[in-house]
C-alpha cells in the first residue's frame, strides 16, 4: 500500500534527522553529490546533498538573481494556479534546525562557487 510506504519513509526521515540532531556537538558532515547546471532566469542549480551519510536531499536549488548573492532554495512542489495565475510553491522538506540549514546553505554555495570557476 502506498500510504503504508509514505508511512514508514516519513518515520525513516524522522530517525535519521532526530540522529542528527542528537549526535555530538560535532559539525554535520554535508557531502554535494552533484550539481546540474541549468542557467534558466534566476535558477542557476540543481543540487543533492547527504547529509552524515544518512540522509540525501535531491532538488535544491541555486538562486542567483542579478545583483545579490545567490541562495539555496531547499526542495519544493509547484501548485499550479487553476485560473491561470501564478503558481504556488509549498515545501517538500523543511530544516527547523538553523545550523544545519546553515551548514547545508555552506557546502552548496562553495561547491556552487567552485563549480562555476
Amino acid at each position: 500500500m502506498r500510504s503504508d510506504r509514505n508511512s514508514q519513509i516519513l518515520s525513516d526521515v524522522r530517525a535519521a534527522l532526530l540522529e542528527i540532531q542528537q549526535s555530538p556537538k560535532h559539525a554535520p558532515v554535508i557531502t554535494v553529490d552533484s550539481i546540474k547546471r541549468i542557467d534558466k532566469g534566476a535558477l542557476r542549480a540543481f543540487v543533492s546533498v547527504t547529509i552524515n551519510q544518512k540522509l540525501t536531499i535531491h532538488s535544491c536549488r541555486v538562486i542567483h538573481q542579478d545583483e545579490q548573492s545567490p541562495w539555496v532554495s531547499l526542495p519544493q512542489r509547484e501548485v499550479p494556479d487553476p485560473d491561470g495565475g501564478r503558481s504556488k510553491y509549498f515545501p517538500i522538506i523543511e530544516i527547523h534546525d538553523k545550523n544545519l540549514k546553515q551548514a547545508i546553505e555552506r557546502a552548496v554555495l562553495d561547491e556552487y562557487r567552485k563549480a562555476a570557476q
